[in-house]
């Protein structure tokens, strides 16, 4: 799979996109971190709820935003995934594993 996220220079951050798979080149973290929840795969129903949260926290249906800023989504995602399925379940494993990716584990 490509590298669809935008890498920035210097100290500026990864972005990443909220609402939808890919925004103008900017993925989602799901994506970036190997998945495809777009295709149905373990992370969907994570990447869904994270979009939830991430349009709540911007206020906004869909855009990107600094790695710092969807990371806080993307650890309530999994606090969720983890309540609603089990600490053990694969839905919460894979949710887990792609904020480990990130750093935001």
């Amino acid at each position: 799979m490509g590298d669809t996220m935008t890498q920035t220079s210097g100290n500026e951050e990864i972005e990443f996109a909220f609402g939808d798979n890919e925004i103008d080149g900017v993925c989602c973290p799901a994506i970036g971190a190997g998945y495809a929840p777009n295709e149905g795969d373990v992370s969907t129903e994570v990447a869904e709820m994270y979009d939830q949260i991430a349009e709540e926290h911007f206020e906004q249906i869909e855009g990107t935003a600094p790695s710092h800023e969807v990371g806080h989504c993307w650890k309530e995602a999994v606090q969720r995934t983890e309540e609603k399925y089990g600490y053990s379940s694969e839905l919460a494993e894979a949710a887990r594993e792609i904020a480990d990716h990130w750093g935001w584990l």
